[in-house]
């Protein structure tokens, strides 16, 4: 499958320099989603439309935010700040919104993982030796989980959490583990190195991607144990994983080539959409089947979404030197 690419480069160039002049034309703009920076943090919103978008000023964020995750979706984003717990930060717009504390949540964080519709999330900070479950998000986050690593058989280099926050999958630099109601942990697959991870929407199960081997897993719990079986080989630099809204469909993207693979759950076929960008990332934006693959301070960006049977990629510019402003930290949030 050939990606058939959209580069209305112009029209966007052209939409920018009337974006960036006037405050009240971005307040008026259609919202893509958000592209962050975690650390030092910088979040900026995507205004327009697919093929004619622009990035926002830095939006402002809370006194002494240190770093900033976005959840998929993008509805809110868990931040760190000095000197106080993580707490999640509301997105509405041009603007950001309320804050909440997460009960419990330790400090000085390694890594967050959301599930995929960004109701949960997995926290773990090597550092105070604690892997954390919270679920109710965003709306009312409570610890669900608190695992000391100790436990452990292995340090976890990533991890990844079901919707329902009750299946916790971790991978190591050789192995993928599931963690056990009484904090422990049982393997699931060898894999070679670090593992990629992703559940299935509102699902127990996963798909872990071995990028040592090109070749993509399907985790799933059934009445007899839990099972994880090959469903597709032959994706040399595989990389990052993400299902699709539907949990029918998985993107996975390669870190060898500019593209992006599909599979399909069902019957692990695998199409391919070739890409003008190596897809960095796939931070899901508010439409469900649309991701943001590039995006780095001060160049463009890219974004990839679904178009039925088809895909697309749409540029996104950069920001002109001499029109980028730096973002206020301070706003009035307690």
């Amino acid at each position: 499958m050939v990606l058939k690419s959209v580069r209305l480069a112009a029209f966007a160039l052209g939409l920018a320099a009337c974006l960036w002049g006037s405050d009240s034309s971005q307040m008026q703009s259609p919202l893509l989603g958000y592209a962050a920076q975690q650390s030092p943090p910088e979040l900026r919103a995507i205004l327009g439309v697919p093929g004619a978008a622009v990035f926002s000023d830095p939006l402002s964020l809370p006194r002494r935010t240190m770093r900033l995750r976005l959840a998929p979706g993008q509805q809110y984003a868990i931040i760190e700040r000095a000197q106080e717990d993580p707490a999640v930060l509301l997105l509405n717009g041009t603007e950001t919104g309320g804050i909440a504390v997460i009960p419990g949540a330790v400090r000085a964080l390694d890594s967050v993982s959301f599930s995929p519709s960004g109701r949960s999330a997995v926290l773990i900070s090597q550092g105070l030796g604690r892997l954390q479950v919270i679920t109710g998000l965003p709306q009312a986050p409570q610890l669900a989980k608190d695992i000391d690593l100790r436990l452990l058989p292995e340090l976890p280099d990533n991890a990844a959490v079901s919707d329902d926050g009750g299946s916790v999958l971790f991978s190591s630099a050789g192995a993928v583990y599931l963690v056990l109601p009484d904090g422990s942990a049982t393997i699931v697959l060898s894999v070679t190195p670090t593992a990629s991870i992703a559940f299935l929407p509102a699902s127990t199960t996963a798909a872990i991607g071995d990028p040592g081997t090109g070749s993509l897993y399907l985790f799933q719990r059934l009445a007899g144990g839990t099972v994880a079986s090959l469903l597709a080989s032959g994706l040399p630099g595989l990389g990052q994983v993400a299902a699709s809204g539907d949990g029918k469909m998985l993107y996975v993207t390669d870190t060898q080539s500019q593209r992006i693979w599909s599979v399909n759950v069902a019957s692990g076929a695998v199409g391919q959409f070739d890409l003008q960008v190596s897809a960095s990332k796939l931070d899901r934006l508010r439409n469900a089947d649309t991701f943001l693959i590039s995006s780095e301070p001060g160049l463009p960006g890219w974004i990839f979404f679904r178009q039925g049977e088809d895909a697309r990629t749409v540029f996104v510019p950069a920001v002109p030197r001499h029109l980028r402003r730096s973002p206020e930290r301070v706003v009035n949030l307690k």
